[in-house]
């Protein structure tokens, strides 16, 4: 018996550990695309030991708990910012006897988000404390878990456009965008993962990869994610040495070119349509860039007369009379303000007020003064910058799916050592 036990425990070491640890998060993320519930249920199980850990740490070893002082600043941030979300929501479900279905739906969509993002404190906690355990066999595992992830999700995709709906595919979101903002997520954890000595003997394998997100992004054809799928990449191709390398060819550099043109083009009826809704907004306001004019502008207005939490019934009804006074005949602003200000800013302002809107904006200052103070956590700009870019013309993590997908690329590109076993 005695054997058997050491036997058994001969396997638990602290790599095996935390190999299960951050591969779980990243079988989460790889299967939220095409599965109901799994996703969910391994990031919480990931969750709730994190909390023990913490937990534990706190009473019995806060010298362990030490190894956070050089992120604390990112880690309260998130932790304000889950805070601020799910006190709103508390305030918020006091009175819903006259909400639509659409004010219920954000109400629990607060209520999952700000649970995750309290609970991601205690995730990215647990990682940046035992990534020292980290292994080269991790990663790679890990980025093919990611690489398996977008195939299936592809093919799911192309299953549901050719044989379903004909249209932009959402997946298991609720909308082609919240899709595309999670494949841009998962993207930029490949990315991140990627971002090592063993990169050149997986080439091709990367660029594969980013075929396929672009795939999937056409598949879902929401223009910001375009953008912000170039813009993402480019950053990548920037800061990591293994590609400055190459940079220096010049066949390289015509190739990358040539590859962005190809982008430009086959995404270039989506920026012409938009360029003539932008002439046109006159004559023609009820477009979609138009819609976004009308609703900002009801959000601004609204904003200035509610500077604390507000309830999403309170916004709709003044947005929806502003709209149709303001913006007569804009009828994609009037029908389309129930659902969220597509803005990520501008969506926190009107529910959560001025404390709401700090709790978003000391997310970025915070990652700020960790990367310029410490020189660390510098992967993590990858995610960031998706969330900043997207959240400029749509409400990125008022869907709790998209928000989990954001903050386990954060956990997983914050905790990223610099070099492995």
């Amino acid at each position: 018996m005695a054997k058997i036990k050491n036997t058994t425990f001969r396997y638990v070491t602290p790599e095996n550990a935390v190999g299960f640890f951050f591969l779980a998060l990243l079988v989460s993320m790889s299967t939220e695309l095409f599965t109901n519930g799994i996703s969910q249920k391994l990031f919480y199980f990931t969750g709730y030991i994190c909390v023990i850990f913490v937990l534990y740490g706190f009473v019995k070893n806060r010298q362990q708990l030490s190894q956070l002082a050089p992120v604390l600043p990112f880690v309260v941030a998130l932790f304000i910012i889950g805070l601020v979300r799910y006190i709103w929501f508390l305030y918020a479900k006091t009175d819903t006897s006259q909400f639509s279905e659409f004010d219920l739906n954000n109400l629990r969509n607060y209520d999952l988000g700000g649970k995750r993002f309290i609970l991601s404190v205690f995730i990215l906690s647990t990682a940046i404390i035992v990534s020292k355990y980290m292994t080269r066999k991790i990663v790679v595992l890990g980025r093919t878990i990611i690489f398996v992830g977008l195939v299936i999700a592809l093919l799911f995709g192309l299953h549901e456009f050719y044989y379903v709906t004909h249209e932009r595919i959402k997946l298991t979101a609720d909308a082609a965008s919240s899709s595309s903002y999670m494949i841009l997520f998962m993207y930029t954890t490949y990315l991140t993962l990627s971002k090592s000595p063993l990169r050149s003997k997986w080439f091709l394998v990367d660029i594969f990869a980013a075929v396929i997100t672009f795939a999937l992004l056409m598949l879902c054809d929401t223009r910001v994610s375009i953008l912000a799928f170039i813009g993402v990449t480019i950053l990548y191709c920037l800061y990591n040495k293994n590609i400055q390398s190459y940079a220096r060819n010049k066949f390289f550099i015509a190739g990358f070119a040539g590859l962005i043109a190809v982008v430009i083009s086959l995404t270039g009826s989506r920026w012409v349509e938009g360029i003539h809704n932008i002439q046109n907004y006159k004559t023609d306001s009820s477009t979609s860039l138009g819609a976004r004019v009308a609703i900002w502008d009801s959000g601004l207005a609204y904003s200035d007369q509610h500077y604390f939490f507000s309830t999403p019934l309170e916004r709709t009804t003044y947005a929806q009379a502003f709209i149709k006074e303001n913006h007569p005949g804009n009828t994609e602003g009037y029908n389309n303000v129930k659902y969220n200000m597509h803005n990520d800013f501008l969506e926190t302002l009107t529910l959560q007020g001025i404390m709401g809107a700090l709790s978003l904006a000391f997310i970025y200052l915070s990652f700020a003064i960790v990367v310029i103070r410490q020189r660390i956590m510098t992967s993590a700009l990858l995610p960031l910058f998706v969330l900043f870019i997207c959240g400029l013309t749509d409400s990125v993590l008022i869907n709790p799916q998209t928000a989990m997908l954001f903050l386990i690329s954060v956990v997983i590109s914050a905790s990223l050592p610099t070099s492995y076993k």
